[in-house]
């Protein structure tokens, strides 16, 4: 399935609204690539979430570029932890990118795909926001909401210019994969809830999930926003956070796809939990290649924490370093406990089964669709 994996961290400048890193080994087809980020801060203003998120996309075959739509300053410090993920060709059914204007107001907001089949396809995107952390506006979930519709959902209509998000549909081939999506609410002072897949899963030891979620975290909310999302049985996802909701901002939806590889990737899941005087943890995983090896958590959006009026963004974000044995996941500040929910995947290897396995026969999987405005 994969052909390669690379990865690497950057320190963001302060002050532009655009930056760029160098990919270590040219790909061989940008078309074919995607790149998935963490992100952790230090430094700055607290609340100035708007200063501290970044799109990414792949803009040539050696370099990633880093967008944001509202200037940092010089107190305000981003790291970004990426890893670009380069599929084998013939070993996708299709890949597409594009990004969204950058002040779409429609509330969802529907993007035209070319037609994909649901039950193979996920979503991901990285987002930029113009709005501070106090605003439940500034954070969508997006679905397929049909075979040729990319759909953005808000609480509330964003105002003009207040966001813009870069998206990536991967298509699997038939067998390889089962997709499903749906969603959990969670409001008031409850800190744990459970939904079902429509299917249950095989196993949860090939699945992966992937959570975004939109609210209305107002005033000092944002904190007790964030959550995390795990398989607790194959039939069973708990959504959790450590404090429930108070004030204004009193409603979570949370919008969740599992990605049940069946194609013999593997897929493990760990908890870091970083305590209140700390910035980083490390838990261990079973040996993986690195090379063919990629970590997911939705970034910033999937993480639970405690909460005081102290503690806000620099305490929130973590970045994912993954390494042959272990993640690295490391915040910009210490304060209050964060748990950061983790998948490592390891793909299988390109053209069929992993080592040892019988290699299978590919048929069909060409690119198509790929965005307009460049390849990312």
């Amino acid at each position: 399935m994969i052909a390669t994996v690379q990865r690497g961290s950057k320190v963001l400048s302060t002050s532009t609204l655009t930056d760029t890193d160098t990919i270590p080994s040219a790909l061989a087809d940008t078309a074919l690539a995607v790149v998935i980020v963490s992100f952790r801060t230090s430094g700055g203003t607290i609340g100035r979430l708007k200063r501290r998120l970044w799109n990414a996309k792949i803009t040539s075959t050696i370099q990633i570029t880093f967008e944001r739509i509202d200037n940092g300053d010089s107190n305000s410090f981003t790291t970004c932890d990426w890893e670009v993920w380069e599929f084998a060709s013939g070993e996708l059914q299709s890949l597409q990118k594009n990004a969204t204007a950058e002040n779409p107001t429609a509330d969802p907001l529907n993007i035209t795909v070319s037609s994909v089949t649901t039950s193979k396809a996920v979503v991901l995107f990285n987002l930029a926001t113009a709005k501070d952390s106090t605003v439940g506006e500034n954070r969508p979930t997006a679905y397929l909401s049909s075979a040729v519709n990319l759909e953005f959902d808000f609480y509330s209509a964003p105002a003009s210019n207040d966001w813009k998000a870069f998206w990536t549909v991967i298509e699997f081939l038939s067998g390889d994969v089962t997709i499903q999506t749906g969603t959990i609410s969670i409001s008031g002072t409850t800190t744990s809830t459970t939904g079902s897949p429509g299917t249950n899963f095989v196993s949860t030891a090939a699945t992966v999930l992937v959570l975004s979620f939109r609210g209305d975290a107002s005033s000092d909310n944002f904190q007790r926003a964030l959550m995390r999302l795990r398989a607790t049985g194959v039939g069973t996802l708990t959504l959790d956070r450590t404090s429930g909701m108070i004030g204004s901002g009193s409603a979570e939806v949370a919008r969740w796809h599992s990605i049940e590889f069946l194609d013999g990737t593997t897929a493990q899941y760990v908890d870091a939990t970083i305590i209140d005087a700390d910035t980083s943890d490390a838990p261990s995983i079973t040996t993986i290649t690195t090379t063919r090896a990629g970590v997911l958590t939705s970034g910033w959006q999937n993480a639970r924490r405690d909460h005081t009026s102290s503690q806000a963004e620099p305490q929130c974000f973590a970045g994912l370093v993954l390494s042959a044995s272990s993640v690295s996941v490391v915040r910009g500040a210490s304060g209050g406990t964060l748990e950061v929910p983790v998948f490592v995947i390891e793909f299988e290897a390109a053209g069929g089964a992993p080592a040892g396995q019988p290699t299978r026969k590919r048929w069909g999987g060409v690119p198509h669709g790929v965005g307009s405005r460049g390849v990312w």
